[in-house]
């Protein structure tokens, strides 16, 4: 949540149909023959596709849904029309649009892959949900499990979007914030899993949310305009003027801005920070787990999707 979010204003059918292909997987399939399920499916990917190559992933959560139970026959082709859909929206794009210039979609793959270390993609996944939500979410896991084995298709899902950030381009938060959706469900179902520590220890459930907001950068702005030249770390001097600019390269006040983004800025500061980030989020998810363990349950019922 420090970086990015979910919604994207030049593009506004991609957010709409993946959202409403996700609730809609799973409730047309209950709802609807899946006949019906597959039209209104394919006809989300399809319009999603032209905002969005990515809403391809949605038909890949389609099979998902209907995996354990893969029908037979004619039923079986029926599961992937929408992939089908897909393909059909993205020759249509190709037909429709001249590119401007020469575009190698493989070599540019294999161009990002080379340049953007691991460690830098799991520090994207702190700057996109924040430490704190994926302490919580890690605090209940098996919670979480059971879930994503009765919904295989959001797993599928948080999968593909996880894919396509690390190997999709340089702006990893913002691919990765399509798994918005999923991911504050999780959150959602961890939470109510642990609500018994959240009911004992209020102080510590308001101190989480101050950390939240301190992570989404509620307290100051985004420093505008060009960058300043960076001033490299062992270049300073003892005394206030340091401590001034080594705050501002960790909480980003006035300068460097591309530090908010796991891919440029600092490596040194991004790889102090995932430590931070790392520590921190394995510490709270611990503490959670054996609170939860050591505490009565609360009233309310295990919580559903």
């Amino acid at each position: 949540m420090q970086v990015d979010d979910f919604s994207d204003t030049s593009s506004p059918r991609f957010p709409y149909a993946t959202i409403a292909s996700l609730m809609g997987i799973r409730r047309l399939a209950a709802a609807l023959l899946l006949t019906a399920a597959m039209v209104v499916i394919t006809l989300l990917v399809f319009v999603g596709v032209f905002a969005r190559e990515a809403m391809t992933l949605l038909a890949g959560t389609f099979i998902a849904a209907h995996w354990r139970a893969w029908p037979r026959g004619r039923d079986r082709l029926l599961v992937v029309v929408p992939l089908l859909g897909a393909g059909v929206a993205i020759a249509g794009t190709r037909i429709m649009n001249v590119p401007s210039e020469p575009y190698q979609p493989w070599s540019e793959t294999l161009a990002v892959v080379r340049s953007k270390p691991l460690w830098t993609w799991v520090l994207a996944w702190f700057y996109t949900f924040g430490p704190v939500a994926l302490a919580i979410i890690g605090s209940a896991l098996w919670t979480i499990r059971d879930v994503l084995r009765e919904r295989p298709e959001l797993a599928v899902y948080v999968a593909g979007c996880a894919a396509l950030a690390f190997v999709g381009g340089t702006d990893t938060e913002r691919i990765l914030g399509w798994a918005y959706p999923v991911m504050l469900v999780l959150l959602g179902t961890a939470i109510k899993a642990r609500l018994n520590v959240f009911q004992s220890y209020r102080v510590i459930a308001i101190a989480m949310t101050a950390a939240v907001l301190v992570s989404a950068r509620i307290f100051w702005p985004i420093p505008t305009g060009p960058e300043q030249t960076a001033t490299p770390v062992g270049a300073l001097e003892p005394g206030w003027h340091a401590v001034v600019v080594l705050l501002d390269k960790f909480f980003v006040t006035e300068n460097y801005y591309s530090n908010l983004w796991s891919y440029f800025g600092s490596r040194s500061v991004h790889l102090t920070l995932l430590v931070l980030d790392a520590v921190f989020a394995s510490a709270l998810a611990v503490f959670l787990a054996h609170q939860h363990a050591r505490l009565p349950l609360s009233p309310p019922a295990a919580a559903t999707v």
